[in-house]
């Protein structure tokens, strides 16, 4: 069945970044001047479990902080280094996810980005990657609010004048994405890159590994 509108989630969904999270994570330290207590890998592991925030730098604190509290280390001045580590990042430096590029192309569908990014940090990927106007409407977490809270998905599917049962979301987060997604009757897709299947009651009603599967998924289902 061919969806009504299909609604994307950012990153990790359509793009992964190029530049290095330890090299910046090490200078943050070193610019606030404080002994590391946890690595960009340790973040990285704990970002789906780590509740949205309403900024990034309030996001890259909850990760510090989540990220310290599985070795027991203390959080340092955890606010003041998630500052710094955002400052030094460079939110251009994006590559497309493989197959990203080409579902954008062969989806035939109204599209939608619900991102839980700030504008400012989003719109410097969207520019970068060359996409900006391929989505017939754009929802950030600063202007429209943050998943699983069902205001950014609301938003755009009133946008779009499409329904929940007609509208397919594509996401990696079973948290952000899927969950949010199946509390309105979204249909959701969730992008597993190889994880495990869920185990929990959040479960997505497709899995693909990759956007690679997505065109034809969206033609058979």
């Amino acid at each position: 069945m061919k969806p009504d509108a299909v609604l994307f989630d950012l990153d990790a969904t359509l793009c992964r970044r190029r530049w290095s999270p330890e090299t910046v994570l090490s200078g943050a330290f070193d610019e606030v001047g404080v002994t590391p207590y946890t690595t960009a890998s340790e973040m990285s592991a704990v970002v789906n479990d780590v509740p949205t925030a309403e900024d990034d730098v309030a996001f890259y604190t909850n990760c510090l902080e989540a990220a310290a509290a599985r070795t027991d280390a203390t959080p340092e001045r955890a606010e003041a280094v998630a500052r710094s580590y955002h400052r030094a990042i460079d939110y251009a430096d994006v590559e497309f996810v493989p197959g990203a590029e080409a579902a954008l192309r062969e989806t035939d569908a109204p599209l939608g980005l619900v991102t839980n990014g700030s504008e400012a940090t989003q719109r410097a990927k969207l520019d970068a990657l060359g996409i900006a106007d391929r989505f017939d409407v754009r929802v950030f977490a600063d202007t429209g609010g943050i998943k699983p809270d069902p205001a950014p998905f609301e938003h755009a599917l009133s946008e779009l004048d499409v329904d929940p049962q007609g509208t397919v979301h594509v996401g990696d987060s079973l948290q952000a994405d899927v969950a949010g997604a199946n509390a309105l009757g979204i249909r959701s897709v969730w992008i597993s890159h190889g994880e495990a299947g869920p185990v929990d009651e959040v479960r997505p009603d497709h899995i693909i590994e990759s956007p690679v599967g997505l065109p034809d998924l969206l033609r058979t289902t």
